[in-house]
């Protein structure tokens, strides 16, 4: 009787028990949302991992091995949705090596890396309506062709809030990214991707980066504070289609293959101008936004009347023939960007408060920097790997570091510049040869007036004043090379150095001993000695190995060679995130 009597306790438990598991069965039918996308079944009910949790699958058994709900076809697939994963895991959803279709969504993940998919098969990944903040990146998706990225929020990531690498024909719509340390998203080696209706924010670097996407569509995309980088080879340029987005509310302009026009309103907030020539660019204020302008590989290119504000990159002008760049007004960006030119004029412009460089000019050949002001920079003006440059009548004074630097350069003349209070030597050479400096006044720089470097040679410097320059040392100038000359040794006549005031030669610092054998008594006069024909610099037709004198040769590769350096610079961290 005993024995029947549990059986029968036993029986009623069991009774009892059915029917609450029943019961809760159907309230959760009665209760479930129907918020998420409707093609496929919730797994709200079915299974939810606690906060501090992770999930990773590597193969398509996981899913089952997880109990995820779905059957891993088009239809349904494979459901990953609301968890909160959270603590000090490497990744919160980790997904590769799988072939069946899978759906991560509504989940919120705060770990180093939000989401990771990698190597899954064609069509079978879509990641949708997830908020992540994570140490380095938010969702990272690398080889896997035509995914979905849409609608997730990705906030204060480290490094990206998307990333989508070697990735045929992606599909990334709707989704807002803020504050990336470096991008908010990133597009890189995905030809044929869209890239539609996203906001992206307040990135460190650049709110969308593409590069080696040939045949992308980018579409009404909106950035606050930050902006569009596209970096490829000119050719390839032709092959995107960029439509409708805008920098704070202006226009992102986006122009290729095209001549013979004027770009007046101002009406954008970046600029592209690629493979076009004869252009005029008129009274355009671009503020807040990563490359402001970016001009490459074009002719006959007029900039006028325009202004750049607190860019992360003011300007790129590369690879062009005859442009003008007058009349402008460039303060306070992160970097001014750099002119690669043959035959520019850079005139009558403001330059000040940048935090690089005023002007920076490489591998340019026949260049006119007259009658600018460049101010309260790093560097005043920044020359490297260029010849035949004529900077004449400019005010550059108080910049950090150096007025004016040369590197490996040549042929140049300077000639009636104020350089004054720069934190650094007024003019600085370096592996620089045959320039003529004249008639400029160097006053109260820090280091010496003029410093000659070693291998600079054949330099000549006379008729300059040279005003308390260098208070802390012995002499106003330093000359570490040979072959330099501190005189006109045709008048007989050198500079005035306030600190002199005897016939004797004035000593220059330097391991040559250089001197000044005909110091001035008093400062010169610009035009005194010979008003209409100010010295040229020496002629030479044998250009020299270490100067890229052979511009155009490297067109068809330079936008090549381009990529790859800014690949290696931003990106190289593309897997190891």
């Amino acid at each position: 009787m005993s024995g029947m009597k549990g059986k029968s306790i036993l029986l009623v438990k069991t009774a009892k028990c059915s029917f609450f598991v029943v019961f809760l069965f159907l309230l959760s039918i009665l209760t479930t949302s129907n918020d998420v996308i409707s093609l496929y079944p919730s797994s709200e009910d079915f299974i939810r991992f606690q906060a501090g949790n992770f999930i990773t699958v590597e193969s398509d058994a996981d899913f089952i091995s997880y109990g995820f709900p779905g059957s891993g076809n088009t239809s349904y697939p494979y459901i990953i949705e609301n968890y909160t994963i959270s603590g000090d895991y490497q990744y919160g959803i980790n997904i590769k090596n799988t072939t069946k279709h899978f759906i991560i969504r509504n989940c919120t993940i705060q770990v180093d890396n939000g989401i990771s998919v990698e190597d899954t098969a064609n069509n079978t990944a879509t990641i949708f309506n997830n908020t992540i903040s994570c140490t380095y990146s938010g969702i990272r998706v690398l080889n896997s062709n035509e995914c979905n990225i849409s609608s997730n929020l990705c906030v204060d990531t480290g490094l990206y809030g998307i990333y989508v690498d070697e990735c045929y024909s992606a599909f990334v719509d709707s989704n807002t990214c803020t504050d990336a340390s470096e991008n908010n998203i990133v597009i890189r080696s995905s030809p044929l991707s869209y890239v539609t209706n996203n906001l992206c924010a307040n990135a460190i670097s650049y709110g969308m980066f593409a590069q080696f996407s040939t045949n992308s569509t980018l579409i009404n995309n909106t950035f606050i504070h930050d902006g569009l980088e596209i970096q490829e080879a000119h050719s390839i340029y032709r092959t995107y289609t960029v439509i409708n987005n805008t920098v704070d509310g202006k226009q992102i302009g986006f122009f290729v293959d095209e001549d013979d026009f004027n770009i007046t309103t101002p009406l954008y907030n970046q600029l592209y101008v690629i493979s076009c020539s004869n252009v005029l660019i008129i009274n355009q204020e671009f503020k807040s936004t990563d490359t402001a302008l970016f001009v490459f590989n074009s002719s006959s290119i007029d900039i006028e009347y325009s202004h750049w504000l607190r860019n992360d990159q003011a300007f790129r002008i590369e690879i062009c023939t005859d442009v003008s760049f007058v009349y402008n007004t460039v303060v306070s960006n992160d970097v001014i960007g750099s002119f690669s030119v043959l035959n520019l004029d850079i005139s009558d412009n403001y330059f000040g408060y940048n935090n690089a460089e005023g002007i920076r000019i490489k591998s340019s050949y026949e260049i006119l920097i007259l009658n600018n002001t460049i101010s309260n920079n790093e560097f005043g003006i920044r020359i490297q790997s260029s010849r035949s440059l004529h900077i004449q009548n400019n005010f550059i004074n108080s910049n950090s570091r150096y007025g004016i630097e040369f590197h490996l350069s040549e042929l140049s003349d300077i000639t009636n510049n104020t350089i004054s209070y720069n934190f650094g030597p007024g003019i600085d050479l370096d592996n620089t040869h045959d320039c003529v400096i004249t008639y400029n006044y160097f006053i109260e720089n820090l280091y010496h007036g003029v410093a000659i470097h070693s291998a600079s040679t054949m330099n000549i410097v006379h008729h300059n004043a040279f005003i308390n320059n260098n208070p802390f040392e012995a002499s106003q100038a330093l000359d570490s090379a040979v072959l330099n000359t501190w005189y006109d040794e045709t008048t007989q006549k050198g500079n005035y150095w306030s600190d002199w005031n005897v016939s004797f030669a004035y000593p220059i610092d330097g391991v040559v001993n250089s001197v000044d054998l005909y110091p001035l008594s008093e400062p010169p006069v610009y035009g005194e000695e010979n008003p209409e024909n100010p010295e040229e610099p020496p002629l030479d037709d044998e250009p020299r190995s270490y100067i890229y004198y052979g511009f155009f040769a490297v067109i068809p590769f330079y936008g090549t060679v381009y990529a790859l350096i800014f690949r290696k610079r931003r990106l190289n961290r593309g897997r190891n995130v």
